[in-house]
């Protein structure tokens, strides 16, 4: 009877803070964005202050998509699935989403990605750039999520690893390593990680090592090299299994031939008689240098569990097709750990799980192995900087146990992003110029607090973060 645990983003909350929540993973995102850091994986097709104007602009795609003004965008696509699966996921949307929306934070990652494709799409002008800019944007937050490298060093304490090491098949979810480098055994990541390289830039891989013999491989910044890793993203979970069980068929379907032509039941000419020209090369050179073909992705093992399956970490309404590989797997019982205050009734009701279920606090569990989140350092505030960035916003004042809130709820490596951001903003001439009037002074100030208005901080917290590092 197998011991099999899978783990998503609650674990790297718990082990990193809140930097890893969606809502920060964007404002990192954007951040750099504003800056330009990203400029490389869009080769001019879209640029950072684009980038977050169209976040800016994302509540009221959203309440478009509500009113059912995207239906017939799907269309525009070439390929029939994407076409389904578009539709599939804006029915979806529509269905999830009843309320309006005025905020990003209200949606899901995977939402996200879905209105920018629907974006795309529906501009006509972007349209022939449509793949090359989703697979930029998708780019973008492998690299938020990367939180420079934090996420790699995240670390399991020694009472803890016990427990981890007790199952004996770990899946995640999430793209760090750490899991695998704190307990020293394979972990078996089901949506890829940062360690190994995307198959078409990947040496060991045949097609990567093709692209750089004929160097057509992409080139990516030494800062960005996280960007280049074989992580999926995508706005349908369908689309991000559909992509990963292929690759694994094509990786089985050439380890088996390479065995095959080694024992002498297959012959080399045979084989690439039935291949196109251009997979001809790439096949010989991958069978000589024994390279990989395609990439692993595990989903044949998930699905052919057995015995009982523990979840830490994942929200009940993300990645429905983790529910069915589970549902069509020979699990006998799930133990979900759940998180929130929500009722246990109606936190069932969200799954979408046929085994027998039993539901626990995740909380009782953290406390079990010392799994506590890292203390954040308090930024304080004076009287006279309240009084100060109030002054320069009167038409919307903030009270100061408020304003105190919003600058301590920023974690601490997205708070010196942030930071690197608006010294990057403030270096602009429209900031430099001398205001003829006490109101363009204001105006002045508000624009440039509100570099980030997508992460619900007011003008005034911005600015007593900026001054609070500018003072470091």
């Amino acid at each position: 009877m197998q011991n099999n645990l899978l783990v998503g983003n609650g674990l790297d909350i718990q082990l990193g803070g809140f930097d890893y929540l969606n809502k920060w993973i964007l404002t990192r995102m954007l951040a750099k964005a504003k800056i330009g850091k990203y400029d490389s994986l869009f080769n001019g097709i879209i640029s950072g202050d684009e980038i977050v104007e169209l976040f800016l602009n994302m509540p009221s795609i959203a309440r478009d998509v509500q009113q059912r003004k995207y239906d017939a965008v799907p269309y525009k696509c070439t390929d029939e699935q994407t076409v389904v699966l578009l539709r599939s996921a804006i029915k979806g949307f529509q269905r999830t989403y009843t309320e309006d929306i005025t905020s990003i934070e209200q949606l899901g990652m995977e939402d996200i990605i879905l209105l920018f494709q629907i974006y795309l799409l529906d501009n006509d002008d972007l349209l022939q750039y449509y793949k090359a800019a989703k697979q930029g944007y998708c780019q973008m937050l492998l690299d938020a999520i990367y939180c420079e490298g934090k996420i790699q060093t995240l670390s399991i304490p020694k009472a803890a690893k016990w427990y981890f090491l007790n199952y004996d098949n770990i899946f995640s979810l999430n793209y760090d390593n750490s899991l695998e480098k704190s307990l020293n055994r394979k972990v078996l990541h089901l949506h890829g990680d940062y360690k190994t390289i995307y198959h078409s830039e990947n040496h060991k891989n045949a097609l990567g090592y093709y692209r750089h013999k004929k160097k057509i491989a992409n080139k990516y910044l030494p800062t960005l090299k996280q960007c280049n890793c074989n992580g999926i993203l995508d706005f349908s979970g369908d689309m991000k299994y559909s992509f990963a069980t292929s690759s694994t068929q094509c990786f089985k379907w050439f380890e088996n031939v390479k065995d095959e032509i080694k024992s002498g039941k297959l012959n080399v000419d045979d084989l690439m008689r039935t291949l196109p020209p251009d997979q001809r090369d790439m096949l010989t050179t991958g069978i000589e240098k024994n390279l990989y073909w395609g990439d692993n992705y595990y989903f044949d093992v998930f699905e052919s569990m057995t015995g009982e399956l523990t979840i830490i970490g994942l929200a009940p309404n993300n990645d429905s097709h983790i529910f069915k590989c589970i549902n069509k797997s020979s699990v006998e019982n799930v133990i979900f750990y759940r998180f929130g205050n929500e009722s246990e009734a109606d936190f069932k009701s969200k799954l979408k799980i046929t085994k027998p279920v039993e539901i626990r606090d995740v909380k009782q569990l953290w406390a079990d192995l010392h799994i506590s989140q890292p203390d954040v350092k308090k930024l304080t505030l004076s009287s006279k900087q309240y009084e100060l960035v109030n002054v320069f916003c009167p038409q919307s004042e903030i009270t100061f146990d408020e304003l105190t809130k919003q600058i301590n709820s920023i974690p601490t490596t997205t708070r010196r992003i942030i930071f690197e951001m608006m010294k990057y903003e403030i270096s602009k001439e429209k900031y430099h110029t001398n205001p003829a009037t006490r109101e363009e002074q204001f105006n002045q100030f508000i624009s440039f607090g509100k570099t980030l208005e997508v992460s619900s901080l007011s003008p005034q917290a911005l600015f007593v973060l900026y001054l609070n590092y500018l003072s470091k």
